[in-house]
């Protein structure tokens, strides 16, 4: 969206009045009946209680405190709308909840701000509230202190969103006084006044001032949706991110540093948007299919001591609050999760926690409504709503003025103030920060005392005051803490120091570069590459010798180098003995502005015996198609030989399929494909020639492979088989056929010589090559090989004749080899033919798998009397999903009696056709969600209705389905797990992967229809169905 169009809706929205409503309860308490209040189960020695429902909140999502206990609460409308109908009803509000007799129940709610897209966030700061709610970041001022929002202005805006939540979220307010949010992978951008801050498609972690100024991205990769972040006293930033890996899904605690490239792998294209330093980096925890929402670390000590500083985390999906145990990993973390509190419903969704000031836990349940993208949803719930609840520690002491209010703030001497930064109270301490950095350069003194005599924490905080007070003097003072004895104040005033960019500090730093504590190392990296210091390259370089085990403190040091930007110093590291120093030196010429690398100092380098050093020298080449020339003469060397070590013969392959495009590279493939002693380097060719985007055939590949197709090994004719389809060349289309109709090879190699006929060829189909596919159609073979039967038989020339003996073959067919199929019929138009099909298919298992679309598609030429035939399948499609309900409920007693060990059989088979498209552990496909550890985050009845009505329940994120045509009128419908910026990869449930080059697509739009079929309850008994949905379950 251009910048011009955000600013129409920013004024739009901020134009608009804002109303007044009171909700309130009674003096009892918020309850819902004993039918509406969810089980909720919770560790030993805690107890929950409600403290907010329905009349008072209905869609809760996230919340926050202000300074006199009252709290914001970000409200969904309970509707599932996508980006223009947000925008154009503006649905949602921010609501302000009041305790006015002060038992910590809520007993009063008004509307703070109406007429909202979808906010998600609620952080108060400096006597206003800012609220993420897409596409910008607000500021929500009450001036006249009724209660209720009457000026807004946008900090940020340009953050493209569609509806499903996985967009912009918080603000959340670091120790440094900045602003911190998230925006999901959907694009943006985002200006700072006139001037373009970023235009872009990956997910990122942002950052500004309050007032929206400095605004930039601290870190970002190709995940989903990250969705909330929380700091540490030290200024450590944790986040939680959904779908941080896609294959299998991986949800994660991600702890994000500055210039952190992190994943999804498969996002080949979002990623090339990021400075590499190397790797991407890992997560902190790693979470499995959970859908992480709201973060927080917890403050107090009210809990006990031992849960000071632990993570607590909202699962979506699993309906659980988990407790995460931090430990040191290097100059990073890890950490251990346990179960804190639990539901047993389905419809319980946590979305976020808010530490109040007694040390108490609130958490917020939004409810049922929400399912835009969310398949454990199942179907959106608008009457079931949310609440919030309250836990405690059974009998732990209350908190004496937990906020301060007993204090009188504007009256307070700094010098007193400045002891409150070592109170026992957070909220105390937050307010105390707000108040002396709001005085500005009158305080430095009296804050500079607390750095020499405080406590730890009084010193941390005021570190922080001293960084929003920014002023020279203040900067002058943190100087001092880089020499504190504690390695956690040292490391906080190094991000002082990064915030503040005081060059001052720059000497110090350097030499904070062999600071015993690696936290402190990789945060003076980091301050140096902000201030650009030139000097510091060579601590930089020496300092990345003792890196190899420590991913984060690596990549702080080479992205320091890349921020400095100083090619002539930094290439001295090339010259390196140590890998790592070497590694760091390349990756950062690689990525800086004025870097120059030549194809003479990094080819040799993938000869190295380290790996990761090969890897880096890969990644700067394959960002380099000009260098493909010497690129080409490497491979001759190493492919004109001896056969390669594994290693360099993995590098080959990748080369080989990156440059496979160039002339010159093509040239070398020829060569080789005609040396039929060079056994092992024939192959590694033939493998990386069918991955090979987009090519067509060269002249020079011509001879060899049509020798290798008369070659009696049928690997040599089964790989060139799958080079030729790639190209579609039809040059061997007469041999191919020769191939395919032999009835004397294995039907796997027929099938593969079958696939890649080109199509040019003249006339139906030969008699022998449709007797194969009708056979393997209509066999016991597997799902695969009856669903590239399936594919080709509709791409396929057919007779009149063959379309009529495939009519009866439909009566057999399952969903996923039915639904390919059924465009073969399209070819004929004979009454007798489509009454056959319509026989057929009405005894068809496969039938509930098509779609209305698909019949009328497939019956659209035939006489009217077959059409109106036709629509009474159509009525039978519409009526079983109205019997949705029903028809799960006569299931479900199945699901009672279900054996994990004979689902695990009814798995493997193949039966269900699950094998075909899901894995679990080594075993099964990858065109559908790793199922490995589905039972964690999913019920039995959600499992259920996935297997059943798999649209309808939800399309999983990251596998939603894509109908692409190319300008040569090829179609494929898949999923897309991968994307470069030149190539698409498309995976189909019938017929092999392909990669379809961005140039060749003429129209790719998404698919509202889930790629997994519905029907396949039609596959398999009750007792079988149960048996499956038991054995899913039971893996976690």
């Amino acid at each position: 969206m251009t910048k011009r169009l955000w600013l129409v809706v920013g004024i739009a929205i901020a134009g608009v009045a804002v109303y007044w409503v009171i909700r309130s309860q009674g003096s009892q308490g918020p309850s819902f009946d004993d039918a509406q209040r969810p089980p909720l189960q919770v560790a030993d020695g805690f107890e929950v209680e409600l403290v907010a429902a329905p009349p008072l909140v209905e869609y809760p999502v996230m919340a926050g405190f202000d300074e006199q206990g009252r709290l914001f609460l970000a409200e969904n409308a309970g509707v599932n709308l996508t980006d223009d109908g947000l925008l154009e009803q503006l649905p949602s509000s921010v609501s302000l909840l009041e305790d006015t007799d002060g038992d910590g129940v809520f007993d009063r709610s008004s509307v703070f701000a109406d007429r909202m897209t979808f906010p998600q966030g609620a952080l108060w700061h400096d006597g206003a509230l800012y609220v993420a709610s897409p596409p910008s970041m607000w500021r929500l001022e009450d001036t006249d202190g009724d209660g209720v929002a009457d000026v807004r202005n946008e900090v940020a805006t340009g953050f493209d969103f569609d509806g499903n939540a996985a967009d912009v979220h918080g603000p959340f307010l670091h120790p440094t006084g900045r602003l911190v949010w998230c925006h999901g992978r959907k694009g943006h951008e985002v200006y700072e006044g006139d001037r373009l801050v970023s235009k872009a498609r990956g997910a990122r972690i942002w950052t500004a001032r309050p007032d929206g100024s400095d605004l930039h991205a601290f870190a970002g990769g190709g995940m989903d949706n990250p969705t909330e972040v929380t700091f540490t006293d030290e200024g450590d930033i944790f986040g939680t991110v959904n779908i941080f890996q896609g294959s299998p899904r991986v949800d994660a605690i991600v702890h994000w540093v500055y210039g952190g490239v992190y994943p999804r792998t498969d996002q080949e294209q979002v990623l090339a948007e990021f400075k590499r330093t190397g790797d991407l980096l890992p997560p902190a925890v790693s979470l499995g299919h959970v859908a992480p929402a709201g973060i927080l670390r917890y403050r107090s000590g009210q809990f006990g001591e031992d849960f000071r500083d632990n993570l607590f985390l909202a699962e979506f999906n699993t309906h659980r609050i988990m407790r995460v145990v931090l430990e040191r990993n290097g100059s990073s973390f890890s950490g251990e999760t346990e179960v804190f509190l639990s539901s047993s419903s389905p419809d319980v969704h946590f979305t976020d926690l808010i530490e109040d000031a007694d040390g108490s836990l609130l958490v917020i349940d939004t409810g049922g409504w929400f399912r835009s993208g969310c398949p454990t949803s199942g179907v959106a719930k608008p009457k079931v709503h949310g609440a919030i609840y309250r836990i405690r520690k059974t009998g732990a002491p209350a908190v004496s003025d937990p906020r301060g209010q007993d204090i009188d703030w504007e009256q307070t001497s700094a010098a007193e103030l400045a002891q409150l930064l070592g109170d026992n109270r957070f909220a105390v301490r937050d307010r105390a920060v707000a108040e002396l950095a709001g005085r500005g350069d009158s305080v430095v003194t009296e804050v500079e005392q607390m750095l020499h005599s405080g406590s730890r924490q009084a010193r941390l905080q005021a570190v922080w005051t001293l960084t929003r007070i920014g002023s020279d003097a203040a900067r002058k003072v943190v100087r001092n803490a880089l020499d504190d004895p504690d390695a956690g104040v040292r490391q906080a005033a190094c991000r002082a120091v990064f915030t503040t960019r005081d060059k001052g500090s720059a000497a110090r730093l350097t030499a904070l570069l062999q600071d015993e504590a690696p936290q402190v190392r990789r945060e003076a990296a980091a301050a140096l590459g902000r201030l650009k210091e030139g000097r510091a390259v060579d601590g930089l370089l020496q300092a990345l010798a003792r890196t190899d085990d420590d991913s984060m403190e690596q990549h702080a040091l080479t992205y320091a180098l890349i921020e400095i930007d100083q090619p002539q110093a930094t290439a001295v590291g090339l010259a390196s003995a140590n890998p790592a120093v070497k590694r760091g030196a390349l990756m950062a010429l690689s990525e800086m502005e004025s870097g120059a690398l030549s194809a003479q100092q990094v080819l040799p380098l993938l000869e190295s015996e380290a790996s990761e050093l090969r890897q880096a020298a890969l990644m700067v080449i394959k960002k380099r198609p000009e260098w493909k020339e010497p690129v080409a003469a490497r491979l001759d060397k190493w492919l004109g030989g001896a056969a390669l070590p594994r290693p360099r013969a993995e590098v080959a392959r990748e080369l080989l399929v990156r440059f496979g495009a160039e002339p010159a590279v093509q040239r070398l493939i020829g060569r080789v494909l005609g040396r039929p002693d060079l056994g092992e380097q024939r192959q590694l060719v033939l493998e990386a020639a069918a991955q090979i985007p987009g090519v067509r055939m060269p002249a020079s590949w011509i001879q060899p492979l049509k020798e290798l197709l008369d070659s009696d090994d049928t690997e040599h004719v089964m790989a060139a088989s799958r080079v030729i389809r790639v190209t579609q060349a039809s040059e061997f289309d007469a041999a191919l056929a020769r191939i395919g109709n032999d009835p004397n090879l294995d039907p796997l190699v027929r099938v593969a010589a079958l696939e890649a006929v080109s199509g040019q060829q003249a006339g139906p189909m030969a008699a022998s090559a449709f007797e194969l596919l009708a056979e393997l159609l209509g066999s016991g073979e597997t799902v695969q090989l009856r669903g590239q039967a399936a594919d080709m038989l509709s791409r396929a020339s057919l007779s009149a004749e063959q379309v009529r003996r495939l009519a009866p073959l439909v009566e057999h067919a399952g969903p996923m080899e039915l639904k390919a199929l059924m465009p073969a019929f399209k070819q004929a138009k004979e009454a007798s033919v489509g009454d056959d099909l319509i026989q057929a298919l009405s005894q068809s298992p496969g039938l509930f798998g098509l779609t209305p679309g698909d019949i009328r598609r497939s019956f659209g030429d035939y006489p009217e009397s077959v059409v109106t035939e036709a629509e009474v399948l159509v009525a039978k499609l519409v009526q079983r999903d109205r019997d949705k309900e029903s028809h799960l409920a006569d299931l479900q007693g199945a699901l009672r009696s279900g054996d994990p060990e004979r689902g695990r059989q009814v798995f493997r088979s193949g039966k269900g056709t699950c094998v075909a498209c899901h894995r679990i552990g080594g075993l099964g496909g990858d065109v559908g969600p790793d199922l490995s550890t589905i039972g964690r985050s999913r019920s039995a009845h959600e499992l259920l209705d996935g297997i059943v009505y798999p649209t309808e329940g939800g399309l999983a994120r990251g596998y939603e389905a894509y109908s692409i045509s190319t300008r040569d009128g090829t179609a494929y419908f898949g999923t897309v797990p991968r994307e470069t910026a030149d190539t698409i990869y498309v995976t189909q449930t019938t017929g092999p992967p392909v990669a379809v080059p961005r140039g060749q697509i003429q129209k790719m739009e998404p698919s509202p229809t889930s790629l997994m079929p519905s029907g396949l309850d039609q596959l398999l008994s009750p007792r079988e169905l149960g048996d499956l949905v038991a054995y899913l379950r039971s893996l976690k």
